[in-house]
């Protein structure tokens, strides 16, 4: 139904002065039909989620209605019984069987309503709603039939401007159809609408993404971080997103650089085996200045060759550097936990171990590390 804003409606006056009249009648036979007063109670109790005379997220649908036809039965039997003779008991029977086989009829019938998702929600096709028409408008846009699926979300919209879901589905379509214009516009009133729902902040990320605007993609992302970790693989997303930014603002090597970061490299690696860790640092420091972009490693390195050396302070701020690079660096969490262990921090050594294992579930050593450390 569509929304009022005013209670000075037909459509508000008249549910609110049947509901008192209710209430009365409740109270009024409280002593005389005790039963009956019982049930208009209970039937009003059971409306109350979905009643909306205040505007709420809770709409009518089937489901809310299992209980109060029950009680509306037991209002009707009340009433039959109060004027059950043996005259009119054929009559009574009549009613009862009649009152049967249409239900009978009607529950067969609604199975082929059930039969799928689709199939539910199309049967309302003809019911206006705001959930129906969002639900209907999904099953387009999944049969990438967009045009279709915008009618349906407008269609939501024009009963009710403040619906997050048509507002942000509306601009995934524009997204998909290339105009950032319109599509950030219905995603970002859609989050305004409530700024604790990760959905728009994950759709305005990927429209920000899908134009190459990645800084603006990542803040995004970030907020969801704060709220909902996780949602719909964002921390995925925002460690590509952020690799992605990193690789992109640094220069590539010319062909000269290439060949002596290789050399480097394998110097450095020469120079850890054989355990002269100055040398090793020097030469990984060089590295981060000639090729930025294996900065997450050569920070790493750094690390190793401190934690053997047992300067851990060292380590530690090296490694740190190396997660802020690549925050999905498992190996550089791992070394992060070792060092706090042998400080004697057991339970930074705890997290860090575990996160190296959020992150890759097959990390034996880390595995093995947080089982000596617990």
């Amino acid at each position: 139904l569509p929304y009022r804003d005013t209670f000075f409606n037909f459509a508000v006056i008249f549910p609110v002065i049947f509901i008192l009249v209710l209430l009365f009648a409740a109270y009024y036979l409280r002593k005389r039909l005790g039963f009956l007063s019982f049930s208009i109670l209970f039937f009003l109790i059971t409306l109350l989620p979905v009643l909306n005379i205040i505007p709420t997220m809770n709409f009518m649908a089937d489901r809310f209605l299992y209980i109060p036809s029950v009680i509306v039965s037991l209002i009707f039997t009340s009433v039959i019984l109060k004027y059950y003779s043996e005259k009119n008991v054929n009559i009574i029977y009549a009613v009862f069987a009649v009152i049967l086989m249409g239900y009978s009829y009607l529950t067969i019938a609604r199975n082929a309503d059930w039969k799928t998702n689709d199939a539910l929600f199309m049967s309302a096709d003809n019911r206006p709603g705001t959930v129906t028409y969002v639900n209907i408008g999904n099953i387009y846009a999944n049969k990438q039939q967009y045009d279709a699926a915008e009618t349906y979300y407008r269609k939501a919209l024009d009963l009710r401007k403040e619906v997050v879901l048509a507002n942000n589905n509306l601009g995934k379509v524009f997204m998909i159809k290339g105009n950032f214009d319109s599509a950030y516009s219905y995603m970002y009133k859609a989050y305004l609408l409530d700024t604790l729902s990760p959905e728009p902040m994950h759709a305005l990320a990927q429209l920000h993404a899908s134009f190459d605007k990645i800084p603006e993609a990542i803040s995004w992302l970030e907020k969801i971080k704060k709220i909902t970790p996780g949602y719909m693989n964002s921390d995925k997303m925002l460690v590509e997103l952020k690799t992605k930014q990193m690789m992109g603002t640094q220069p590539k090597l010319n062909p000269n650089d290439t060949k002596k970061a290789a050399m480097l490299e394998q110097s450095s690696y020469n120079n850890y085996q054989a355990k002269n860790y100055d040398k090793a640092i020097e030469e990984l420091t060089q590295l981060l200045k000639i090729n930025p972009s294996g900065a997450p490693g050569y920070y790493n390195n750094i690390g190793m060759c401190y934690l053997e050396s047992a300067r851990y302070k060292d380590a530690i701020k090296n490694f740190t550097l190396a997660v802020e690079a690549k925050p999905d660096f498992a190996a550089a969490y791992n070394n992060l936990g070792d060092c706090y262990e042998k400080m004697g921090d057991k339970q930074k050594a705890k997290e860090n171990y575990q996160r190296a294992l959020d992150i890759d579930p097959n990390n034996q050593n880390a595995k093995a590390n947080l089982e000596r450390v617990k």
